[in-house]
């Protein structure tokens, strides 16, 4: 799979850790997204989407050379799905932003989580002395400080959790939950994507994005690399036919149906960002056909 520049609907935060007056800088990212194993569903028979997104972000060598460690934050990020997918998360609980911040994912109703970091999201803080103290990345959802390559940075590590959130609107949304708060640094997040479109035409994503405070007077952290997956199913009433009669029955629903054909060429993806410092930029990527 090639990587393309992509910031994920996940939050990509930060300020530039100096005290001139900040230029616009070039981003680096990296995008891949992986359904495995990739099948069409049928008229009788829907396939379950297992989606596997995976990204990174930089600052260029340049900018680096330049002395500049950090990325920009990304304020808003609108990823264009190809049609013939459907998403069912009417069917699916929910669970409202205000319930994660103020009460955890604990207080969700079970099946609203939809699902979760594949490894573990880095975010990356201004140094502070006596707070990056080394140790291991964790390989669950712990959260953990560690020393960063550069001795003016710290890295520390969360565990990032996808609830299918209320309709805004009419349309469908998603929140992606973070929980940084034991670095005694960082916070929580839950930014909140908007679903737009239909199976028809494609689905469009769009998350806008606010600063990941840290403690009074320091810049907003960075999430620098993110890896989830979203794979979820669930038990509900569907009108369905059988025997050539349309009948209610209770059966299990993916969150995602694969489409039923891959256009020539394969599944198309397309991506834009907008920075607080720096261009926007827009990426174009497929998926080959199975």
């Amino acid at each position: 799979m090639r990587k393309i520049l992509l910031a994920t609907s996940a939050a990509l935060a930060a300020l530039l850790v100096v005290t001139s007056v900040a230029s616009a800088i070039t981003m680096t990212q990296t995008f891949d997204v992986v359904v495995k194993p990739l099948k069409l569903s049928t008229k009788t028979k829907p396939f379950n989407v297992n989606l596997r997104v995976t990204a990174e972000t930089d600052v260029s060598a340049a900018d680096k050379a330049a002395g500049v460690l950090q990325p920009a934050p990304v304020n808003k990020v609108v990823v264009d799905f190809p049609a013939g997918a459907v998403l069912n998360s009417k069917y699916f609980k929910s669970c409202t932003q205000r319930t994660l911040l103020t009460s955890g994912p604990r207080a969700c109703p079970a099946g609203s989580k939809i699902g979760a970091s594949t490894r573990d999201a880095s975010y990356r803080l201004p140094f502070i002395e006596g707070v990056a103290g080394g140790g291991e990345k964790p390989t669950c959802g712990c959260i953990v400080s560690i020393a960063g390559a550069d001795p003016a940075q710290a890295i520390i590590y969360a565990d990032v959790q996808i609830f299918n959130g209320p309709p805004q609107g009419g349309n469908p949304t998603v929140i992606f939950y973070a929980d940084a708060t034991e670095s005694g640094i960082a916070t929580i997040i839950a930014p909140i994507g908007v679903v737009t479109g239909s199976s028809k035409s494609g689905y469009t994503l769009t998350t806008n994005i606010d600063p990941i405070p840290t403690t009074p007077g320091l810049p907003p952290a960075a999430i620098e690399k993110l890896d989830f997956t979203v794979n979820a199913k669930t038990k509900a009433k569907k009108t369905v036919k059988v025997r050539g009669k349309r009948k209610k029955k209770t059966v299990t629903i993916n969150y995602i149906d694969a489409p039923t054909k891959c256009p020539s060429g394969g599944f198309p993806f397309h991506a834009r960002f907008e920075y607080a410092d720096g261009d926007p930029q827009e990426v174009n990527t497929k998926l080959a056909c199975p």
